[in-house]
């Protein structure tokens, strides 16, 4: 995943399965590791090069409903069909639409449903999310778990 926005480029590798979440991203040479364990309902902050590791308890009534979980949600915004486009070899249908905090494009990979590329524009300008080297394959559930002998601590 690249995240790109006035601000600079991050680029990072996720991990998801059921509800358990795992991203990894190095920024100025550090690398972090953040794991949402969401039946858990805790997230952790991982710092693999110090092994240390930070546990904080998420609410989960403050995490929105994100489009899969109810994919006519949308419909609510008036979608607009801006036709296909092909990114990455995979051909994808392009929607628009236009919320209070500003414009969100999707270009979302017709053969499964998933979105390869997002871009939100707001007053404070304009953010793109884009998906690539995308696998399928089932994920070992060690991946969602912190390595032995990090040292946690707890907040909140």
């Amino acid at each position: 995943m690249t995240i790109t926005s006035a601000a600079g480029t991050i680029t990072s590798t996720v991990w998801e399965k059921n509800k358990n979440f795992r991203e990894e991203m190095t920024v100025q040479g550090m690398t972090t590791i953040i794991i949402f364990d969401m039946d858990a309902g805790i997230m952790y902050n991982y710092l693999p090069d110090q092994g240390i590791a930070t546990a904080m308890t998420i609410d989960q009534s403050l995490i929105p409903q994100g489009a899969a979980e109810n994919p006519n949600d949308i419909l609510d915004f008036n979608p607009e069909n801006l036709g296909t486009e092909t990114i990455d070899g995979k051909s994808c249908v392009v929607i628009q639409w236009t919320t209070d905090a500003g414009t969100i494009k999707e270009w979302i990979w017709i053969d499964v449903g998933f979105p390869l590329k997002m871009e939100s524009t707001t007053p404070a300008g304009t953010t793109t999310i884009e998906f690539t080297n995308i696998s399928f394959n089932d994920i070992d559930d060690s991946m969602f778990q912190l390595p032995e002998g990090v040292i946690v601590t707890t907040i909140g």
